[in-house]
């Protein structure tokens, strides 16, 4: 699935055509062919970890024991991250993040947005990782399973 962002908004190109009633709806290029585009307001401060990662293979997956499209492996951890200072490591496979199996790089970066954005916002509830604004991870390092809290910082 291809994303772009223009002026705020995040366009994902999927399976349908736009609406020709609608004159704003955004172009999509031909290249595309039929497209269904689905906009969503990019919030105005974006949070992050601090991790580059990329699925697992089902293979790696399965002998994991996970779902065959579930976990991300850690490729690199940036210094003076969330990530560095929750103590990741390139090769951590992580498996879930507030008890939701991981399954795609933007499911991890709306968590970081998320909890990003509840900084100083209570519900009443406590949270899994007990910490305004952060989430818990549940990874996977050289056979072991762990619970890591991190709490995202602003994108720089």
């Amino acid at each position: 699935m291809r994303y772009m962002a223009v002026m705020g908004v995040v366009i994902t190109a999927g399976a349908a055509t736009r609406a020709a009633e609608d004159p704003l709806a955004p172009v999509i290029p031909p290249a595309l062919g039929k497209a269904a585009v689905r906009i969503a307001p990019v919030p105005a401060q974006q949070y992050w970890f601090g991790v580059s990662v990329q699925n697992l293979p089902p293979a790696v997956a399965k002998q994991l024991k996970l779902r065959a499209d579930q976990g991300l492996m850690v490729l690199e951890v940036l210094p003076d991250s969330p990530a560095q200072r929750a103590e990741l490591r390139a090769e951590d496979v992580l498996v879930e993040v507030d008890g939701t199996p991981l399954t795609s790089y933007e499911e991890l970066a709306r968590a970081a947005n998320r909890a990003g954005a509840s900084r100083g916002v209570s519900d009443g509830t406590l949270t899994a990782a007990l910490i305004p604004g952060s989430c818990r991870l549940t990874i996977l390092r050289e056979g072991d399973r762990k619970a890591v809290t991190i709490v995202p910082a602003p994108r720089p």
